[in-house]
């Protein structure tokens, strides 16, 4: 598959091999347990954030376990670290499901008794994944060839992904993982998987797939994050190398305006005064007078939350969040932050 046939979403997902097991490749689940995270953690000081991306998530079996190990790995420690696995896929269906955490009887034969006893709750039909290893994944849609990627990774697993890509776009998505990766991260592929980029990752396992990320500078992500429509796209354009301070800021902040999820600047009085290029899609101009209040343009399945997380940020003075919430216009959930800035003149503005 090429990039626009992968952004498809779910459309595209009864072509997808979507069999999951929790451990599956039980050879790769014990390497990692025995020698890749011992030696992570050895890299890593109390209270470090050690961050995975389960990529295709699917049902969210492979992420559980992931964070399963990972919580096994640092419980003896005096300071854990910070845990965080994020879990991605095109199907909005398979994440609801993984975020449930409802799983069959039968896993019985993938999760070993003490594992079903400490990391699961006996439900009729049953087990439900313990709140503790729930809390620590982040379930998210996310399409890999268009989506901004998750950033300072330790570990990614994208298994049984690659085989569907053309040979270009396999080589985009192995940039990109090379620079979501720390120094020394690792990627695990499918056992039937490898990549042609020697010098970005060296063989950590043959057998299994496993790589370790090569300490060279990144190179610059290929595929698009947010890409701009053509009609924005400049050819022979070069950002030049020289730049005053005010310049750098400029630039920054057309960075943010074309990489960055898209968002809405709202003033105290709950006007509408800056927004980014895609964050329209959440907007509906209504008929009649021109109004720039935020609660009668935004979208009307998401105006109770937005109203509520606005006003909790106000009230705090701190970062808020919102429920994921499904909209119509994609096969997205969105989440939104709202944060109330510092304390300088902006500080009553909503994010």
């Amino acid at each position: 598959m090429g990039r626009q046939s992968l952004g498809l979403a779910s459309r595209q997902v009864d072509l997808l091999i979507t069999v999951t097991n929790f451990f599956r490749d039980a050879m790769v689940f014990e390497r990692l347990e025995r020698q890749i995270l011992p030696e992570l953690l050895k890299r890593k000081a109390a209270g470090d954030n050690i961050r995975a991306w389960s990529v295709g998530c699917a049902t969210g079996e492979e992420a559980y376990s992931l964070a399963m190990l990972l919580i096994e790995a640092t419980s003896a420690m005096d300071s854990p670290q910070n845990l965080q696995v994020f879990a991605s896929d095109l199907h909005e269906q398979s994440l609801a499901k993984a975020r449930e955490g409802f799983y069959p009887g039968d896993i019985e034969s993938d999760v070993n008794p003490e594992r079903l006893k400490r990391f699961f709750e006996r439900e009729s039909g049953g087990y439900r994944i313990r709140k503790e290893v729930r809390e620590l994944v982040v379930f998210a849609p996310h399409n890999l060839l268009g989506d901004p990627p998750f950033s300072k990774l330790d570990l990614i697993v994208c298994r049984n992904v690659m085989i569907y890509l053309q040979r270009d776009v396999q080589r985009d998505v192995i940039d990109l993982f090379h620079y979501s990766l720390l120094p020394d991260g690792v990627l695990v592929l499918g056992t039937s998987e490898t990549i042609d980029s020697g010098d970005l990752f060296h063989v950590d396992e043959k057998k299994l797939s496993i790589y370790r990320r090569r300490n060279v500078p990144a190179p610059e992500p290929r595929l698009p994050v947010f890409p701009l429509s053509r009609s924005r796209r400049t050819r022979g354009q070069d950002v030049p190398i020289v730049a005053s301070l005010p310049e750098y800021r400029t630039l920054h902040q057309a960075i943010i305006e074309r990489c960055g999820p898209p968002s809405v600047l709202v003033s105290p009085d709950d006007k509408l005064v800056h927004l980014t290029e895609l964050a329209g899609r959440f907007l509906s101009v209504p008929g009649g007078e021109i109004t720039q209040n935020i609660f009668k343009l935004i979208r009307e399945e998401l105006r109770m939350e937005l109203r509520a997380v606005i006003h909790d940020a106000r009230k705090r003075s701190a970062v808020q969040h919102s429920r994921a919430i499904s909209i119509t216009c994609d096969t997205r959930s969105m989440s939104r932050w709202l944060r109330k800035p510092g304390e300088d003149g902006s500080r009553s503005f909503s994010l």
